[in-house]
């Protein structure tokens, strides 16, 4: 379950500069290729992420909205929000990825709290702001000397990555006091689209196949089908990560684990406990420690 969904972040802090030539060909509701289905995988993970788009043909998707991305183009991501990127045809693909753990980058707000106003966001949980050349090259150089300084490390090494971390968030913060790049729709089909609102909007409820497609005017076994050939996930699948999205901030707001099971939508606490030790790597119990 993991490798479907969940990315593990094994580091509080990380920062990648990557550039790889790769071969892509993803279209939404074809996925006939073992490439297709390598290039288009929604994941989520426990930090945030920051992503700076530099070069290539790609497209980024949220759980409801696409972009096709110019190089200049951020993109904040929280916690726990589904995402992934669309290759198109044979390209250089750079970018540079900064995961930063919430433990991380609340003790950077302890002294500075506007630092997390750029990850405030409402229901795609993804911002986009756009940098100016001048502001790419110069994210690209505070970044390299971020990522030296944690593989390379040395004397203050944790002050250097915390100085390097807060002149980029503060970069990033200047443009969050203006107005947010829109995100285009979602290139996900229109039934995939209200199947994703439906389990959201019915967390916390007993989530059948026949009510989905009930409610969506469509045979269950159609709607199952269609949301896998456009996310590479079950509906079961998502439900249960969604649910351990949700259980993951109740059990941080001191909630206990049996509570928090049956609040969440679960039927049985072994489930439950079962499920969540697969999508985080630990129980819930451990997990509220």
């Amino acid at each position: 379950m993991q490798n479907k969904k969940m990315i593990i972040v094994s580091n509080p802090i990380e920062c990648i500069h990557s550039s790889s030539s790769e071969m892509g060909t993803y279209a939404i509701g074809n996925l006939n290729s073992s490439l297709t289905r390598q290039n288009l995988r929604f994941h989520f993970h426990d930090v945030y992420e920051i992503y700076l788009f530099l070069d290539g043909e790609i497209t980024y998707h949220g759980e409801a909205v696409s972009k096709k991305l110019e190089r200049g183009d951020l993109i904040l991501c929280n916690p726990y929000s589904f995402h992934c990127v669309q290759l198109m045809g044979e390209c250089n693909y750079e970018r540079i990825v900064i995961n930063i753990d919430h433990a991380s980058l609340q003790r950077l707000c302890d002294e500075s709290p506007e630092l997390s106003k750029c990850f405030d966001s409402d229901s795609s949980s993804i911002n986009l702001y756009r940098l100016s050349e001048g502001e790419v090259n110069r994210f690209i150089k505070i970044s390299d000397m971020l990522s030296s300084e944690i593989e390379v490390g040395g004397f203050c090494t944790d002050a250097m990555v915390r100085a390097y971390l807060t002149e980029l968030l503060a970069l990033i913060n200047r443009h969050a006091t203006e107005e947010i790049v829109s995100l285009s729709g979602s290139a996900m089909p229109e039934i995939v689209l209200k199947t994703l609102n439906y389990i959201n909007e019915h967390i916390t409820e007993d989530i059948s196949l026949d009510a989905i497609g009930e409610a969506l005017h469509h045979n269950g076994d159609y709607v199952s089908r269609r949301f896998r050939e456009s996310t590479l996930l079950t509906i079961s699948q998502y439900t249960a990560a969604k649910r351990i999205i949700l259980a993951e901030k109740l059990l941080m707001q001191g909630v206990s684990p049996t509570d928090v099971c049956f609040s969440v939508g679960f039927n049985s606490y072994t489930h439950f406990a079962k499920t969540f030790k697969e999508v985080t790597g630990c129980s819930p119990r451990k997990f509220r420690k």
